[in-house]
């Protein structure tokens, strides 16, 4: 593994670790697939792709990536999913499972859930 694989995989493995431990809170933007944690020294967007077919599984396939921006808002880098494979490596964490637990952050997707249980379990109550 070279160095810049080595310091994006960390830096996807801890987004993705201290976002499902609810310490970072992910914003949506103006754009429903695209996400932004905004820290100290600069921000992180995660993004999906629009869908697209993929012949040899015969579904739609999604690309992911993300950008790394300092104080200033310049583009640092960006990270594609293929940066982060190690040949005969399972991966640590994807940047599908990153945009998945940041959507969840933005959306306050679990909260809304437990509404939703409580209304029903309510329900249940008549």
């Amino acid at each position: 593994m070279n160095g810049r694989q080595d310091y994006l995989k960390r830096l996807v493995s801890k987004l993705f670790e201290l976002t499902n431990r609810g310490k970072l809170k992910w914003e949506t933007t103006s754009d429903q697939d695209r996400f932004v944690v905004v820290l100290e020294k600069g921000t992180v967007e995660i993004e999906e792709s629009e869908p697209w077919y993929d012949a040899h599984s015969g579904e739609a396939a999604y690309d992911y990536s993300m950008t790394v921006h300092d104080e200033a808002d310049r583009s640092l880098d960006t990270i594609a999913q293929k940066d982060l494979r190690v040949q005969g490596e399972p991966p640590d964490c994807t940047l599908p499972d990153l945009f998945r637990v940041a959507r969840a952050s933005a959306l306050n997707s679990e909260e809304a859930v437990q509404e939703l249980l409580t209304e029903l379990d309510a329900i249940g109550l008549h």
